[in-house]
């Protein structure tokens, strides 16, 4: 198999991070669109906090997930599970919760964190692997 780094000025490219970091960059301008149409179409409502549910790791760190009940257009009742980690919220809080109409089961609460913190890992990922295809970082 033959080698695929390349030397330039004490650095070394390294073509499989330059891939990575090509299709992790395609997929990170993929959500932030996708976000973005999230955002555009979704209908805006307010939730209540019903519950925080109270995870802990292997390390005994504690996470918590407040869990939402919101009234959506159709004037059904839904419950969610936050995708966001936050304990800044309490039973009882009304917060605000974004949903697609056509897929109420999309509901999130309406906060950047929630919205955009898979872009934000995604952009750190593909600058971490687009460092280390440039030789600037070695992992």
């Amino acid at each position: 198999m033959s080698r695929v780094k390349i030397e330039i000025k004490n650095r070394t490219i390294n073509k499989y991070w330059l891939i990575i970091s090509l299709l992790l960059g395609l997929n990170t301008i993929y959500q932030i669109f996708d976000q973005r149409d999230f955002i555009k179409n979704a209908e805006h409502t307010v939730g209540v906090v019903t519950e925080i549910l109270v995870e802990e790791d292997s390390d005994g760190y504690n996470s918590y997930w407040p869990v939402v009940k919101f009234t959506a257009e159709d004037n059904k009742t839904y419950e969610f599970k936050s995708n966001v980690v936050n304990k800044n919220y309490f039973e009882g809080d009304d917060i605000p919760v974004i949903y697609l109409k056509s897929d109420v089961s999309s509901a999130i609460i309406w906060s950047d964190g929630a919205i955009w913190s898979r872009v934000y890992a995604l952009i750190f990922l593909t600058s971490l692997s687009l460092l280390c295809g440039l030789g600037i970082l070695k992992l």
